[in-house]
């Protein structure tokens, strides 16, 4: 079963990493595939590119960017959007 968690974020440079390992490393997970739908929502700071990297290395990180901030509800809908998971879980970090 594929799992899709739908993560919108802003200005969340520092903790990205640490979600992405944590959900990577979460053993109660490991039997399902987990996709993980970022939606960064107009960051000013390094989010998006911290998102691009982990996409590069693994197909399983979809990365979504809004060129302004719109709020968290229009980055939800972005991610539900774009999810492809037999269930869908929207997460902060």
């Amino acid at each position: 079963m594929k799992i899709s968690l739908v993560v919108p974020v802003f200005n969340e440079e520092d903790t990205i990493p640490i979600f992405y390992k944590t959900v990577r490393e979460f053993n109660e997970l490991k039997e399902y595939e987990i996709e993980i739908v970022f939606i960064n929502d107009g960051s000013k700071d390094a989010t998006e590119s911290i998102i691009n990297k982990i996409a590069a290395s693994d197909p399983l990180v979809i990365p979504l960017s809004f060129t302004r901030n719109f709020g968290k509800e229009p980055a939800l809908f972005a991610g539900l959007d774009h999810a492809t998971g037999d269930a869908v879980i929207p997460i902060d970090v």
